[in-house]
This record gives C-alpha cells, structure tokens and sequence, in this order.
C-alpha cells in the first residue's frame, strides 16, 4: 500500500490546527508519514470526495459533523476500509439538552468502521461498555510510553 496515494486522513472541522487532538491524532502523524490529508465540511459530497482521492483506506478524525457518516457509510459501499479514531466519546442519555450534535453520531460511525482507535485502555472499556464495539489501542505518544498501562 502506497501511505501517499492509498490513504486518506479525514478532518472533519474547517481549521484543523485548532483542534488539539486533530494535531496530535492526525496532523502530526499524516505530515510524518506523508499521507494525504483533506477537510470534509458538512456541506460536501462524500461521493465527490472518494471519487476524487480513490483512496484504499481512510483515517477519519474526530467527527464534527453528521456527514462524516454518510463519507464512512459510502466509503464502506466502494469498499473502502474506514478507520475511526475516537479522542472523545461522549455517551448521550436520551431527552438530555446541550450536548454537542457531533457525539450523537459515534455509534453509527462505529457501524461503518472497519477499526476503531481510541488512546486508552480506559476509553476502549468504556466504547466496549456502551455499545460492544471494541477499540484499538494506540497511546497518545507525547503523554505515554508504548506498553506503558493507562
């Protein structure tokens, strides 16, 4: 698989860089591998997008938006794996107010995941918990050493 022109490192938020965990989960490690990344706004055609880059594989970032769905859910039609890294979950009850409209869609995103990513062994449970999805593991390498238990 060529990292260049197979994979597709998704950022679902208009300015990446001002997002922490988009530096630190995807920016970082797309420039270090030389992946190619894109911005997918809530207003784009996921279809357009796929068809375009014809990536392998896509790496999607922190959902900030409900399209980020339909990308992974049209990504899995064209055969495309999907990668989802989850930073944060955030577990709805249902009628509560205020919430941010980007984590009400982790669990269909988890649908159409090939993998799931989280930083801990604390936050894979709690995925697990909440909806039997089991996550991967991959340490915040600024904060933890590998093999280090969180």
């Amino acid at each position: 698989m060529d990292l260049n022109k197979d994979i597709l490192w998704v950022f679902s938020h208009p300015n990446p860089p001002s997002i922490p965990s988009y530096v630190f989960s995807g920016i970082l490690p797309a420039d270090y591998l030389n992946i190619q990344k894109v911005i997918f706004l809530r207003d784009h055609d996921p279809r357009e997008i796929l068809t375009r880059f014809n990536p392998k594989l896509i790496i999607i970032n922190k959902a900030m938006h409900t399209n980020v769905v339909n990308l992974a859910r049209i990504a899995k039609e064209l055969n495309i794996k999907v990668i989802s890294i989850f930073d944060d979950w955030y577990f709805i009850k249902p009628g509560s107010k205020g919430v941010l409209q980007r984590h009400i869609d982790n669990p269909k995103l988890a649908k159409y995941s090939n993998n799931i990513i989280t930083k801990t062994k604390s936050a894979a449970d709690i995925i697990y918990k909440h909806t039997g999805f089991r996550a991967k593991i991959i340490s915040d390498c600024l904060r933890f050493e590998s093999q280090m238990p969180i």
